[in-house]
């Protein structure tokens, strides 16, 4: 894979798993944890694709993102897109950008079972 989606990956699973602080008298004990978990509604997941010659590779590995035309990174959740994000000098069509996108939407189901 590929080091944005690992990364984007990474922070998703990292704020799923963060607890607030523990206060006393209104001052953080550091080092102390309540139970009460980041109240996140949305979870972002994110498929990166690249363009070599006339194919979409989704998931490149480095050796493939750098002979890649051109590379774009969707975020989706469930029926959003959050962002975009092109790379490299090639460009796409807005057919290709929407082959990416559906890409994002149907890799998301696996994406979340993989996360805690």
């Amino acid at each position: 894979g590929n080091l944005i989606d690992a990364a984007a990956l990474g922070a998703v699973a990292a704020l799923k798993d963060a607890r607030f602080p523990k206060l006393e008298e209104g001052k953080v004990v550091y080092g102390e944890k309540t139970k009460k978990k980041l109240p996140i509604t949305c979870v972002p997941t994110t498929l990166t694709a690249v363009k070599i010659g006339n194919y979409l590779l989704p998931d490149p590995c480095r050796d493939e993102e750098k002979v890649a035309d051109a590379r774009l990174t969707a975020s989706v959740s469930d029926k959003e897109i959050h962002a975009m994000q092109k790379g490299g000098e090639g460009v796409l069509s807005q057919e290709e950008i929407l082959k990416i996108v559906d890409m994002a939407f149907k890799h998301r189901k696996s994406l979340l079972k993989a996360m805690p």
